[in-house]
């Protein structure tokens, strides 16, 4: 990924509502992301904030024709998205290497051993160990290990740091920033302390609250 102008909007969303059902959980959303930015997003529990990461990586409708409310630079946003989910998919009968080379082949992206094993060494994963027996923090480590190998311009992070230990925190801290300073941008949902320079962050606090819709605004996006 080259460097990009820091001050260039890579996501701009304007109005945006999701609901579940009839319920409606975000209204009148709006807020961009520029490269090397970094958009922090927190909230109580059901307050929404995996519903619009969700929403953002394209998991669920973002309304039509010209009422969509998301926008971004790039045409085909799904090929510039990295998206790690709050519980990462992991096929428990493959190994941790087999889990990382078919993540990366959906992906369109493929690695060469000599720029897996440092990650292996730095995150104290054992490459042959059936991800059948790893612990929540070994597949959050897995998956950003996969997040930083496909070098996609735009993190799409649902609680990143979830079961993380301290060592883990700082490589994910370091993989960051050099995302960011390449003109990469991240958004994600939080819920830990997380100290980052000012220059860079951004903060969106979601309300919770609980609204029953009677009809639904023509820009919704309805969350399965």
């Amino acid at each position: 990924m080259s460097g990009s102008n820091p001050h260039k909007i890579v996501l701009k969303v304007e109005d945006l509502v999701i609901r579940r059902g009839a319920k409606l959980l975000l209204s009148g959303l709006n807020f961009s992301v520029e490269a090397g930015q970094l958009l922090i997003v927190r909230g109580a529990n059901g307050s929404g904030k995996t519903s619009l990461i969700r929403t953002l990586a394209g998991l669920s409708g973002n309304g039509d024709d010209a009422s969509k409310p998301i926008h971004w630079q790039f045409d085909e946003s799904c090929e510039q998205i990295s998206y790690v989910a709050h519980h990462p998919a992991i096929h428990p009968a493959l190994t941790v290497l087999e889990n990382l080379k078919q993540g990366l082949s959906l992906q369109q992206h493929s690695v060469n051993d000599e720029q897996i094993t440092p990650l292996f060494k730095q995150l104290g994963l054992n490459k042959h160990l059936v991800a059948a027996r790893l612990s929540q923090g070994q597949q959050r480590r897995l998956a950003l290990m996969q997040l930083k190998l496909a070098n996609r311009p735009v993190w799409l992070l649902d609680e990143p740091l979830t079961a993380l230990d301290e060592t883990a925190v700082a490589w994910f801290r370091k993989v960051l920033a050099e995302h960011l300073n390449q003109g990469g941008c991240c958004v994600m949902s939080l819920h830990q302390d997380f100290n980052w320079p000012a220059a860079q962050l951004q903060n969106l606090e979601l309300t919770q609250y609980a609204t029953w819709l009677t009809a639904v605004p023509h820009s919704s996006t309805s969350v399965a």
